[in-house]
């Protein structure tokens, strides 16, 4: 016989009412629009993101970067709320020559500058990395572009870190009379001056970040068992010690500094493929520590563990190879956590090996470990929405920028992700 209570007291009673759905961990803004139809036309891409003095600014490649497609570096500051700043974009370094590309920005803030780099080939022979400081309010404040390594043969994939004085550039180049890339680091200060390059023993595909105390640099080897690097710098650019060999991952992953605690890289783990020989997908967690050493606390994976998630995977193929986590991740610490954002495609075709319909989503992590068991989608339309970058404003608002191809149009999209 039902209790003489009332009606809600009596369901309470019975645990049958249930708790209201909890919110998402990561709230997802509605998406915005940065840029679709400029001087490149239907092509643009390479997005990349910085925070400072209250808004974001986003860079990317405005057109297509082959031989006469005459590619430039654009620029376009977003609110902290999302709204677009600069709706026309800002051209950081005009070039009248089309067969001169710009490609690869990638951006960091520090004090009231933000520091953009990118590979150029205006030199008409080989590409040279170069820079422009953009005030916070959005004036280019380099005419003449910084000239940040221009010696002989090629020198590209540059990437950024501040650290509060100024910024480290990383980037790749030859030697002379050398077949293999080398990996160099040089110093910039906030009035765009130059300090000298030291060589820091890494190559390809460089990535450094600041926790507080030093810069990390990792990079990817290019060998069948692929294998990673880093190396702790100084504040002064130069090497503290040899680098070390680190883990496992690929030459698209992500190195995001964590405030007195180390830096976090992510990467995926293998594309699909038709006899399985890679085992399953997923989107894999490491930890360096401070002194520049790999967490001791990571449980080693098992091999070949099934679908079932390992501790340090934030997500995993579905037993049914429906979706495939692989690609370009970004993260960011939002002032108590990293947030991670990472691709995932849909899989298609007989032995579900083909992608399609890339999507977005995110997760937060403790250090190698992950806060949320499910990834929260960040964009996920009929339309490809891939290679994603993350900037935060370190009080729980982030900013991802991501391109997203519909059709042969490629346009720039913002979405504002709050962390709860």
């Amino acid at each position: 016989m039902k209790p003489a209570l009332g009606t809600l007291a009596w369901f309470l009673a019975s645990g049958l009412l249930f708790a209201a759905e909890a919110p998402p961990p990561i709230a997802v803004g509605p998406e915005i629009t940065v840029f679709a139809d400029g001087p490149g036309k239907n092509c643009r891409g390479t997005p990349a993101v910085a925070f400072g003095r209250g808004s974001y600014l986003c860079v990317w490649r405005e057109g297509w970067e082959g031989k006469n497609g005459g590619a430039r570096i654009c620029a376009a500051r977003i609110s902290a709320d999302g709204k677009v700043l600069d709706p026309k974009g800002i051209v950081l370094a005009p070039n009248k020559d089309r067969d001169a590309p710009q490609e690869w920005p990638r951006a960091a803030f520090c004090k009231d500058t933000f520091l953009i780099v990118w590979h150029d080939l205006r030199n008409g022979t080989d590409y040279d990395v170069l820079a422009a400081r953009v005030s916070a309010d959005g004036e280019v404040l380099d005419p003449e572009p910084i000239r940040i390594a221009t010696g002989p043969h090629n020198q590209a994939l540059p990437d950024i870190a501040a650290d509060g004085r100024g910024f480290l550039v990383v980037w790749q180049g030859f030697h002379e009379k050398d077949r293999a890339f080398h990996g160099h680091a040089a110093r910039v200060g906030l009035d765009g001056k130059v300090g000298e390059p030291a060589e820091v023993g890494l190559a390809p595909m460089l990535r450094a970040a600041w926790d507080g105390k030093s810069f990390l640099v990792a990079c990817a080897e290019a060998v069948f068992w692929r294998t990673g690097d880093v190396v702790r710098l100084r504040p002064d650019g130069k090497p503290v010690a040899k680098k070390r060999r680190a883990t496992v991952w690929v030459s698209r992953y992500s190195l995001t500094g964590v405030p007195g605690k180390g830096w976090l890289l992510v990467t995926h783990r293998n594309s699909p493929n038709a006899w399985g020989w890679g085992g399953p997908g997923a989107m894999r967690c490491y930890f360096v520590l401070s002194d520049g050493t790999m967490d001791g606390s990571m449980p080693k994976e098992a091999g070949y563990p099934g679908h079932k998630k390992e501790p340090n995977w934030v997500d995993a193929s579905t037993k049914d190879r429906a979706v495939w986590p692989y690609g370009p991740s970004a993260g960011a610490w939002d002032g108590k956590q990293t947030v991670v954002v990472w691709q995932r495609y849909h899989c298609v075709g007989e032995k579900k090996s083909t992608f399609a319909n890339g999507d977005l989503v995110a997760a937060r992590t403790d250090r190698w470990k992950r806060k949320d068991e499910t990834p929260v989608p960040v964009a996920a339309s009929k339309a490809d929405e891939t290679e994603p970058a993350l900037a935060s404003d370190g009080a729980g608002r982030l900013l991802c920028v991501y391109e997203k191809e519909r059709k042969g149009n490629v346009a720039i999209c913002v979405r504002v992700l709050t962390t709860r």
